[in-house]
């Protein structure tokens, strides 16, 4: 299994920040996602698992 990995763009406290300020749960979900990469990097499958969304939604979204 392949390791999803985000890249660094915002710092751990600021991914955090807009989590936690999202006012959407849509976009709380994606926050989370991000998070779990960049903490956890894991396979797409067990991302998608813990943040409850499909794998294919943690490899759209990464790639972004």
């Amino acid at each position: 299994m392949n390791v999803t990995k985000a890249h660094p763009h915002f710092s751990l406290e600021e991914v955090k920040k807009r989590m936690d300020e999202a006012t959407r749960p849509l976009y709380r979900k994606r926050w989370r996602i991000i998070y779990h990469a960049l903490v956890d990097p894991q396979p797409a499958e067990v991302i998608a698992l813990h943040c409850g969304v499909a794998k294919d939604t943690v490899h759209k979204l990464i790639s972004r």
